[in-house]
């Protein structure tokens, strides 16, 4: 996967996380596991895919 479309579908998993939390937190008063892994993950994603081009932006 390129570091473009790693950074699309980490930015989409994460903004899918943000809306669940604010519905959990909406009808329930507490976010819950699951959207919050859903948020973690996206930004660990978007983290990794910028790592990966900046050092494919170094070797070139």
């Amino acid at each position: 996967m390129t570091p473009k479309t790693q950074k699309t579908v980490s930015l989409a998993v994460a903004a899918l996380g943000v809306a669940l939390v604010a519905m959990m937190v909406t009808t329930e008063g507490e976010p819950g596991a699951l959207p919050l892994g859903l948020v973690l993950a996206g930004v660990a994603g978007y983290a990794t895919a910028w790592l990966r081009g900046r050092r494919a932006g170094l070797k070139s």
